[in-house]
C-alpha cells in the first residue's frame, strides 16, 4: 500500500516539476528579451548624444565641413550617406503601413528574437518531445504579458525611450502598433497590471502638465479668461487658431489640444503643430496692459473627420452667431524637431496644412542668422504646395514680418505653388511677385521680392537635384505633408542623386526629416 502511495506521489509531482522547469525558463528568456531591449536602447542614446554633440560642435565651428576632411574622413562619411539612403529613405508599402527600411530591420529583427527564444530549448525529458508544448505555450504567455510594459511605454506622451533616444512619440507609433499585434498573437492573457501602471503614470503627467498651463495662463495673466483669442474659418476646410500662454517651445513641436464644447468627451485630447515659435523675427507694437510673457501660439487645422471636422462645423456657425469662444487645455510641448541651425543649407517642402511645421523652422533661421554660434545656415529654401491661389493667405502676417529681418548673409528663395489655379485668381501675380487680398487675415496685399509662385505642381526630384547642386556643405531637407510628398522627397533623394562619378565622396552630406501626418 506504501509502495502504491509513493508512485503515485511521484507521477503527480512529474507534471509539477516540469511546470517549474517551463516557468522558469520562460522568466529567464524574457529577462533576457528585456536586456536585449534595453541593450538596442542604450545604443540609440549614444547615437543620439553623439548628434547632439556633433551638431553643437558644427554651430561652435570645432568640427570642419566634410569637404574640408581627409580622404579617410569623407570616405567614411560616404560610406554613412550610402546607409542614410537605404535605411530612411527606401520605403516598403504594407497596405495601409508605409516603412522605411530601418523601422523594418527592427521590427523584423525583434519578432526574430521573440521566435528564437520563444522556441529554443523546449526539451521535455519526461516525455523525449523535442518542442514540448507546454514549454513554448508557457513562454509565450509569459512573454506576451512581459511586452506590455514596453506596449505602453511606446504609446505614453512622457516616456523615458523619447527622452533618452530623441526619437519623438509619433515616431514610435508603428513600433507600437505592430508590438501590439505580435503580443495579441503570443498570448491574450492576464497580468496587465505593469502597463496599467505606465498608462496612468502618462494620464498623471499630462493631466498635471495640461492643469498647470491653465493655471499660469489663467492666474498669471491680465487675460484671464483662458479661452482661444481668435478662431477664423480661413477656407471651406481649415480654419486658424490663435491661443496667447505662458509657456516656451521649439520651432516645430506640438501640443495636445482640449476643447470640451467641441469634443465629445472631457478627456479627448488631439495634437497639432504650434506654427509660430516663442519668440518672432520682429516684435510686435507693444500695446497698454499687453503681458510679454504670453506668447502667441497658431494652429492651422483643416477639417477631416472627427473632432477636426466638428470644430470647423463649430467656427462655420460661431462667424454668424459669435457666441463665446470655448475653453481651451493645452498640453505640451512635445516633440523633437530637427535642429536646422547646424546645417549650412536648408530645404523646407511643405503641403497643405504642413506649412504649421515648416514655417516655424523658417522663422527661426531667419531670427537666428548671423548670429555666431547659433547659426550655421547660410540658404533657406521655401517651398510649399497649396491647391488654391487664397489658401497664401495662411501664413501671410508672419511671412511678411519675418522678410523684415533678414540679414544679407543668408540667402532666401521661397517658392509657392497652386495646383488648382483659375484665370481670375492669377490676374494680379506675375513672376517673382505676389499680391494677395488677404482678408479675414489681413487687410493689405502681401508683395515682396523673396516671393515666387508657380501655377503648377512642382517636380520634386528637379527641384530638390537643382537646390541641392547649386550649394555646397551639409543640406537637410524638412519635408511636411501628405504621405505622398514625403515618399516623392525620399525617392528624390535615393541613389538617383548621386549619378556623377564623384558624388560619393563625402563633400556635401544630405539629410532627411520627414512629418507626414498633414494633408
Amino acid at each position: 500500500m506504501a509502495i502504491g502511495d509513493n508512485s503515485s506521489n511521484n507521477a503527480s509531482s512529474g507534471p509539477l516539476v516540469e511546470n517549474v522547469v517551463a516557468l522558469e525558463l520562460a522568466f529567464s528568456y524574457s529577462f533576457r528579451l528585456w536586456l536585449c531591449i534595453c541593450a538596442f536602447i542604450g545604443v540609440l542614446f549614444i547615437s543620439h548624444i553623439v548628434t547632439l554633440l556633433v551638431y553643437y560642435s558644427c554651430k561652435q565651428g570645432i568640427v570642419k565641413e566634410s569637404n574640408g576632411l581627409t580622404k579617410f574622413g569623407r570616405t567614411f562619411h560616404s560610406i554613412v550617406n550610402v546607409f542614410r539612403i537605404v535605411l530612411y529613405r527606401v520605403t516598403i508599402s504594407t497596405g495601409y503601413y508605409r516603412w522605411n527600411v530601418a523601422e523594418g530591420c527592427v521590427i523584423l529583427g525583434y519578432l526574430l528574437i521573440l521566435l528564437v527564444w520563444e522556441f529554443v530549448n523546449c526539451y521535455n525529458p519526461t516525455t523525449g518531445t523535442t518542442l514540448d508544448v507546454q514549454y513554448w505555450s508557457i513562454r509565450a504567455g509569459v512573454m506576451a504579458i512581459n511586452q506590455l510594459a514596453l506596449l505602453q511605454i511606446l504609446t505614453a506622451k512622457n516616456n523615458v525611450v523619447s527622452l533618452l533616444t530623441g526619437i519623438t512619440y509619433e515616431k514610435l507609433q508603428i513600433f507600437h502598433r505592430v508590438l501590439g499585434r505580435i503580443s495579441l498573437g503570443f498570448a491574450l492573457t492576464v497580468a496587465f497590471i505593469p502597463s496599467f501602471v505606465f498608462w496612468a503614470l502618462d494620464r498623471t503627467m499630462r493631466f498635471a502638465r495640461t492643469v498647470l498651463n491653465y493655471i499660469r495662463s489663467r492666474c498669471y495673466s491680465r487675460n484671464t479668461n483662458g479661452e482661444i483669442d481668435t478662431i477664423r474659418l480661413v477656407s471651406g476646410s481649415v480654419v486658424l487658431i490663435t491661443l496667447h500662454r505662458k509657456m516656451d517651445w521649439k520651432a516645430g513641436q506640438n501640443v495636445f489640444l482640449t476643447i470640451p464644447a467641441v469634443s465629445r468627451s472631457p478627456f479627448e485630447a488631439h495634437p497639432f503643430t504650434i506654427a509660430t515659435i516663442p519668440d518672432p523675427p520682429i516684435n510686435k507694437d507693444l500695446k497698454e496692459g499687453a503681458d510679454y510673457n504670453e506668447k502667441e501660439l497658431w494652429f492651422i487645422i483643416r477639417a477631416k473627420d472627427g473632432f477636426t471636422r466638428r470644430l470647423v462645423q463649430w467656427a462655420t456657425q460661431s462667424q454668424a452667431t459669435a457666441p463665446r469662444l470655448p475653453i481651451t487645455f493645452v498640453d505640451g510641448p512635445y516633440g523633437n524637431p530637427p535642429d536646422v541651425d547646424a546645417f549650412k543649407n536648408v530645404i523646407l517642402i511643405a503641403g497643405g496644412t504642413g506649412v504649421s511645421f515648416t514655417l516655424p523652422l523658417f522663422q527661426n533661421i531667419v531670427k537666428n542668422a548671423g548670429q555666431i554660434k547659433k547659426s550655421l545656415c547660410r540658404s533657406v529654401a521655401f517651398h510649399w504646395i497649396v491647391p488654391h491661389y487664397d489658401d497664401l493667405n495662411w501664413i501671410a502676417s508672419p511671412l511678411l514680418e519675418t522678410f523684415k529681418v533678414v540679414v544679407e548673409s543668408l540667402q532666401i528663395d521661397v517658392h509657392f505653388y497652386v495646383t488648382r489655379h483659375h484665370a481670375s485668381e492669377t490676374s494680379t501675380a506675375d513672376q517673382g511677385i505676389l499680391e494677395l487680398h488677404l482678408s479675414p487675415i489681413r487687410s493689405e496685399p502681401l508683395i515682396h521680392e523673396f516671393i515666387t509662385v508657380n501655377l503648377k505642381k512642382p517636380e520634386v526630384q528637379t527641384l530638390l537635384h537643382q537646390t541641392i547642386n547649386a550649394v555646397d556643405g551639409s543640406t537637410i531637407v524638412v519635408v511636411s505633408g501628405p504621405a505622398s510628398l514625403a515618399n516623392d522627397v525620399r525617392q528624390s533623394l535615393g541613389f538617383s542623386l548621386y549619378r556623377k562619378p564623384s558624388a560619393f565622396n563625402g563633400a556635401n552630406e544630405i539629410y532627411l526629416h520627414v512629418e507626414s501626418d498633414y494633408e
